[in-house]
């Protein structure tokens, strides 16, 4: 037979109370509520989303204006190098630039003749068949100034009294040559004879 639980007098003198102390009482939120009226439900405030801000592309300000400064650059220089061609073919569509007059002060010595005005040079070049060292001069400057070719140079070195008249032209100029060997001395010598004029 089980024994009895103690309960709690509904009387207890004065002094005794902490002999039973009393129960714990439950939270609030689990008192019970009277009849009727609803337990107050929890407040909830909805917080606001962080907004960021929005981070400026400075990465690719950074990589493209560079190049668009490249750019502005290039497109200048290539149209400056445009206008240089077209000044370049420009100037040299007609007439050569070569001024004779100029060629022929130059290039005049002992043993060459000449003459030059805007439009031609003439020139006689004399070899005695003893010492060609100026008349080679001459003819050397003539080349240099000129700017005649090496092909051009070979055929007036290797022409003969019976070759006859020669011509050729390169750059807008062209020349004109004959050799003729001097019968009258047992030397070998002659006169080179050249014209060179501006061609279209």
């Amino acid at each position: 037979m089980s024994e009895p639980t103690p309960q709690q007098p509904l009387y207890a003198p004065q002094g005794a109370q902490q002999a039973y102390p009393q129960q714990p009482q439950p939270p609030q939120s689990y008192q019970q509520q009277p009849v009727g009226q609803q337990a107050p439900q929890p407040q909830y405030t909805p917080q606001p989303p962080s907004q960021q801000k929005p981070r400026k592309p400075m990465g690719y300000i950074r990589v493209w204006l560079p190049a668009f400064v490249l750019m502005i650059v290039l497109d200048v220089l290539g149209c400056l190098f445009l206008v240089g061609c077209f000044l370049n073919v420009s100037g040299t569509v007609g007439t050569s630039t070569v001024n004779f007059a100029q060629v022929a002060d130059k290039c005049e010595n002992a043993a060459a003749t000449m003459s030059g005005d805007d439009d031609s040079l003439s020139a006689e070049i004399t070899y005695d068949g003893i010492d060609g060292t100026k008349a080679n001069k001459a003819y050397e400057c003539l080349v240099n100034e000129l700017g005649i070719p090496s092909s051009t140079a070979n055929k007036i070195d290797n022409t003969r009294t019976l070759d006859g008249m020669q011509s050729d032209t390169w750059d807008k100029i062209k020349v004109t040559w004959s050799y003729s060997a001097d019968m009258d001395s047992d030397l070998d010598g002659g006169t080179l004879s050249m014209t060179f004029e501006h061609v279209e």
